[in-house]
């Protein structure tokens, strides 16, 4: 029996639609990072927050249209090496599923972020006749606590109901039900472990040129090569944590009766 491949060999196979999904992603987010690095400066900073808000909503609504078939072509690149061509055909036949999966997982996470925020209002209005104003943020932030649990859960499973899209799920109930029987306390804990470098590497990306080499204009070509190097660290953490979420989808599909037709 063959050994199965391992995330680092997958990502390895991957390489043709890696550089395309950081290409991608580079392009899309430089139309809110470019214009805001070009004028930021803290006292106008009032009057940029207009523009950087719109900048924000456009981009993050470009990236849900386009995620999902970049995404499907990356997970099918995970997968086997095929043509970037045939990846990139496979990928958008697979859209609508992959659109479903997340519309889905979103609708949950407003679900959750609204019970949240409705919580820690009760929990803080509740406890404004303690007149302790720690107190009261310790009550909200403690009531924030089972939604963020919640939106951790989610995440992990989008990514693994899109894996088992990849492995030929073909309705979105049977992906969902993959990527939850997926989604086991490991899995998460793998999922935030990954979301939680690609964080520290997006802060440092922001803060560290700055910090290293100032605002001179010296500069400039030293700060894009190490946001770029970051960037594109950001982007194989983000593949391997994709390649495992496939190798454990697979684990479940093998072990649990969904239906993939």
């Amino acid at each position: 029996m063959t050994r199965p491949a391992s995330a680092a060999e997958r990502l390895g196979h991957a390489g043709a639609a890696t550089l395309l999904v950081h290409l991608s992603q580079s392009l899309l987010a430089s139309g809110v990072a470019l214009p805001l690095g070009a004028s930021f400066t803290v006292p106008s900073f009032g009057t940029q927050l207009g523009p950087l808000l719109l900048r924000v909503a456009v981009y993050t609504v470009a990236n849900a249209l386009f995620a999902p078939a970049l995404c499907m072509t990356w997970l099918y690149a995970l997968l086997h090496p095929t043509p970037l061509r045939e990846l990139t055909r496979r990928g958008f036949a697979r859209y609508g599923l992959a659109l479903r999966v997340s519309l889905a997982c979103a609708t949950c996470a407003g679900l959750l972020l609204a019970l949240g925020v409705g919580s820690a209002w009760l929990v803080h209005r509740a406890l404004s006749s303690a007149h302790d104003a720690r107190l009261q943020d310790l009550g909200a932030l403690a009531a924030c606590l089972p939604t963020l649990i919640g939106c951790s859960f989610l995440l992990t499973i989008h990514d693994t109901a899109r894996a088992a899209v990849a492995l030929d799920v073909a309705h979105v109930r049977a992906a969902l039900r993959a990527g939850y029987l997926a989604a086991s306390a490991r899995v998460i804990v793998e999922r935030n472990a990954s979301g939680a470098f690609a964080l520290a590497l997006f802060a440092l990306g922001l803060l560290g040129p700055r910090l290293l080499f100032g605002a001179g204009p010296d500069a400039g070509l030293a700060t894009l090569l190490i946001t770029q190097a970051l960037a594109l660290a950001m982007t194989l953490a983000r593949g391997l944590w994709l390649a495992r979420a496939l190798t454990h989808t697979e684990r479940v599909l093998t072990r649990a009766s969904v239906p993939r037709t």
